[in-house]
């Protein structure tokens, strides 16, 4: 049986993102989206773009401090660069080209340790991934009306299990990064050691997590005022945070058509209209996801930038 290419393996499952968008563009409606999304008004489109700016910062300043924190002394605006290209090479490569072009940028750079760059890459991203799934834990026992102890112990219940259940996966994938990159033992002991110590120091980056995600949820909310939705912040966050934490799934780009679908129900679930769920997700995609992609491409075709100094 012939093999598929590489790239090709990538993009087709991928292409289930974009045929869930087309039917829940179809099942709305491509007319009623347009004139729900037209009821954003300038002020609030420049409003939505400008958040983009302190959501990133707050990511940025998150892997930046790791970074300070391992010893590993990259300047805030390299460290912001190597973020968005990273962002914009992850969208439309296979694997996860992204995060390993962010982590080998300090050790072309200033000399860092493949090893304890690559482990702060990955506790950044363990960071996003533990806050989402808590708040999606904690949107589960909210739409199912339970008591608030249930809620509180609930989303204990899943970040707890969440860590437990990771825990196999994340060695055999620590496996696969050191057969691939050639790690010696003292590298493994480094990338592990320097992982340790980035979870060990949690207050600082969960705190940055916590903010990122607030200037991100606060994005959306503002999108669900301009379209009209009665929703207050926190349900937008609990929601977003449910459809956000779909399109990790890796069958979309930037989790465009999982995002959406999901969202669109879970506006129904809540008792608010798909469209605007829906019109939400979408106008995130484009006024929030491919402003950022796009910042990060215009620094990918100036590849002097990301030359050693």
């Amino acid at each position: 049986m012939p093999q598929l290419h590489p790239r090709l393996k990538w993009a087709l499952p991928r292409l289930v993102g974009v045929a869930i968008l087309a039917w829940v563009l179809h099942r709305v409606g491509p007319g009623a989206f347009l004139d729900t999304f037209g009821q954003v008004g300038p002020l609030w489109f420049f409003v939505v773009l400008g958040l983009n700016v302190p959501h990133l910062w707050c990511k940025i300043e998150r892997w930046h401090r790791m970074l300070l924190d391992q010893g590993i002394v990259l300047g805030r605006r390299r460290a912001a660069e190597a973020y968005l290209a990273g962002i914009a090479l992850g969208a439309f490569t296979p694997g996860r080209a992204g995060e390993f072009f962010r982590a080998w940028f300090p050790v072309r750079q200033v000399g860092a340790p493949l090893a304890a760059s690559l482990a702060t890459v990955l506790a950044d991203r363990l960071y996003d991934l533990a806050l989402l799934l808590a708040v999606s834990a904690l949107a589960a026992f909210w739409l199912t009306g339970a008591h608030w102890a249930l809620v509180g112990a609930g989303a204990l219940a899943a970040g707890l299990g969440a860590l437990f259940l990771l825990r196999r996966p994340l060695r055999r994938m620590l496996s696969r990064i050191r057969l691939k990159l050639g790690l010696s033992d003292d590298q493994k002991d480094l990338f592990v050691g320097t992982l340790s110590s980035c979870v060990r120091r949690w207050p600082a980056p969960l705190a940055w997590t916590v903010a990122g995600h607030l200037f991100m949820n606060l994005q959306v909310w503002v999108l669900a005022m301009a379209v009209g939705a009665e929703i207050t912040l926190f349900e937008s966050f609990l929601l977003f945070s449910v459809a956000n934490t779909v399109a990790l799934l890796p069958v979309s780009i930037l989790g465009l058509g999982t995002r959406e679908a999901v969202l669109g129900a879970l506006f129904v679930i809540a008792g608010h209209s798909e469209i605007h769920g829906v019109t939400v997700a979408l106008g995130f995609f484009l006024l929030g996801s491919i402003p950022v992609t796009l910042a990060g491409g215009l620094l990918l075709l100036f590849p002097g930038r990301f030359q050693k100094n």
